[in-house]
């Protein structure tokens, strides 16, 4: 039993996710799929798709990648 109690918290904590994950307001992208931290958790903003656009994190926003010179 006090073996369970300890591992227990471990393998709770590998199997979730927690607020730290993602910083409030903060941008990340899903494949082409903009992401946004919104209490703690990622959610959808934008699917890039959609728009026709590329999904660029740093700016936030979803953006035509065809004129930047890349």
């Amino acid at each position: 039993m006090r073996i369970l109690a300890l591992t227990l918290p471990l393998v709770l904590a590998a199997c979730g996710t927690t607020a730290d994950d993602c910083v409030e307001d903060e941008y990340s992208c899903d494949g082409n799929i903009l992401m946004q931290c919104v209490g703690g958790e990622l959610v959808e903003d934008t699917n890039c798709d959609d728009v026709g656009l590329t999904c660029h994190a740093e700016m936030g926003h979803c953006m035509d990648m065809s004129d930047s010179g890349m």
